[in-house]
């Protein structure tokens, strides 16, 4: 909210920290959902049942859409609406809803795989982009904040994790297209 605030005002700043906490929600309820399959995959991985682990990653694939659709729909149609009634505050800024929105879906795509690959302790890759993203956000935050107002900080941070989603999901379904492979295994072949 500080690049918001720099770059578009603090009324500006104070409206998208208000419609950031709806989507939050979502990402909060992902995770809450989320958290027991860690433990579990890391069990199953060590056992070697890769095919449970699979189906646990499509189920968590579907709830991470269900989740997130419905959530997200919601909060575009009625967003408005919700915080009007939640603070008493009219909040009208479409491309902020849309922008929170997007960056709240990449959040759960990329959560869904985090998960898993924390899991098997594959942390590495995802620790780069993270680095990286960071010491990006604040340039391009603040660039795309100048030009877009509050919309483009959210851009800003949607663009930053997107390479993050591709890499998650790539070294997933590596390590998940490897039959018969023990957690160890798993792992190197990422390495």
């Amino acid at each position: 909210t500080y690049i918001v605030s720099y770059t578009a005002g603090m009324s500006a700043a104070g409206d998208y920290g208000l419609v950031q906490r709806l989507f939050l929600l979502l990402n909060g309820i992902h995770f809450f959902l989320l958290t027991p399959l860690w433990s579990a995959y890391t069990e199953a991985a060590a056992l070697g049942d890769w095919q449970w682990v699979r189906k646990q990653m499509r189920w968590s694939l579907l709830y991470t859409a269900i989740v997130y659709g419905v959530g997200v729909g919601l909060f575009l149609a009625a967003g408005p609406k919700i915080i009007l009634i939640w603070t008493g505050k009219s909040i009208h800024q479409p491309g902020l809803y849309m922008a929170l929105g997007a960056w709240a879906i990449v959040y759960g795509w990329i959560n869904c795989f985090s998960v898993f690959l924390n899991a098997l302790n594959c942390l590495d890759r995802q620790v780069q982009f993270l680095l990286g993203g960071a010491i990006l956000n604040l340039p391009l935050a603040f660039f795309l904040g100048s030009k877009l107002g509050s919309p483009g900080v959210a851009l800003a941070g949607l663009l930053v994790v997107l390479p993050l989603a591709v890499s998650d999901t790539i070294q997933s379904f590596k390590i998940l297209g490897q039959p018969g492979q023990t957690a160890r295994q798993a792992v190197t072949v990422m390495e």
